[in-house]
């Protein structure tokens, strides 16, 4: 993961080439999930409220590090879905199982 961002704009906002480091970071992730899919959550994984008895209470009072959020998002969240690239869910045929697939589902207009 990129080091914790640097310069802000006079928004908020992550200046661009921080951005971009985390945005790469973020595809990265996305990309090793078809070779990684037996190792995440599959159905039943957890039970309902898992996700929120692990989040604090309220949101925090500013901005908390990127580095920090990711890590969130891998202790908490990951494990708390059911991913439907995991051998074991069968419930829906989606066309994300692929590269080709997932490209063309992130571009598909919602």
């Amino acid at each position: 993961m990129p080091s914790d961002e640097t310069a802000r704009g006079p928004l908020g906002d992550l200046d661009p080439e921080t951005f971009r480091r985390y945005g790469h970071d973020v595809v990265d992730w996305i990309a090793g999930i078809p070779r990684g899919a037996g190792a995440l959550s599959g159905p039943g994984a957890g039970e309902a409220g898992d996700v929120r008895g692990a989040l604090p209470p309220t949101a925090p009072d500013g901005p908390e590090p990127l580095d920090r959020v990711r890590a969130d998002f891998e202790r908490i969240i990951v494990p708390g879905i059911t991913h439907w690239n995991h051998p074991g869910f069968f419930a829906y045929f989606a066309i994300s199982g692929s590269a080709p697939g997932s490209s063309a589902s992130s571009r598909a207009p919602r």
